[in-house]
């Protein structure tokens, strides 16, 4: 279904926005605590330690694929490794390069989060269809993917900003 007009295209773009974000406020105020309390690992070590079992298994891997700053990947790997979740190790193909290992304490609390992170998804989408479940993943990942690509002309940008204004209702301060 192709959107026909600006009108149809603002409304669905506010509404995804809007989706997306009380998405990922749910996950950082209700999952993420879940997971902290029932596993000890915040919802970022889950993450990171999804990616290192799917391959990943270089920082700077990592960080690509998680779209965040190798420095941010550094502070993770530190704290799954005084976890015990994690070792370092020099690649023994390239010393200069550094090789991720899940520990088996590690595997044991990615297999454990990964049961209640899948309990959680299955409730979330229980009562749709196969279907729409496959719809729904489908059209997530296109347009993440299609958002990963989009560059926005600065003419855009700029006059997007300076549309911005923060009126002073501030009655201690008056202009």
């Amino acid at each position: 279904m192709k959107l026909s007009s600006q009108d149809d295209l603002s409304s669905h773009s506010a509404r995804i926005m809007a989706a997306m974000w009380k998405a990922g406020q749910v996950m950082k105020n209700h999952v993420a605590p879940m997971l902290e309390r029932e596993h000890g690992v915040e919802f970022k070590h889950f993450v990171v330690l999804e990616r290192i079992e799917g391959g990943a298994i270089y920082p700077r891997q990592l960080a690509l694929s998680m779209m965040i700053a190798p420095s941010h990947i550094s502070r993770m790997l530190e704290e799954l490794g005084q976890f015990e979740l994690i070792t370092r190790s020099l690649d023994p193909e390239d010393s200069r390069r550094v090789r991720l290992l899940i520990t088996e304490k590690g595997q044991n609390v990615l297999s454990a989060t990964r049961i209640t992170m899948s309990s959680i998804v299955q409730k979330a989408l229980d009562g749709l269809e196969r279907e729409d479940i496959e719809t729904f993943t489908h059209g997530l990942e296109r347009l993440t993917d299609t958002m990963m690509h989009i560059q926005i002309p600065k003419s855009i940008a700029q006059s997007s900003l300076s549309n911005c204004t923060l009126e002073n209702t501030d009655q201690e301060n008056p202009q």
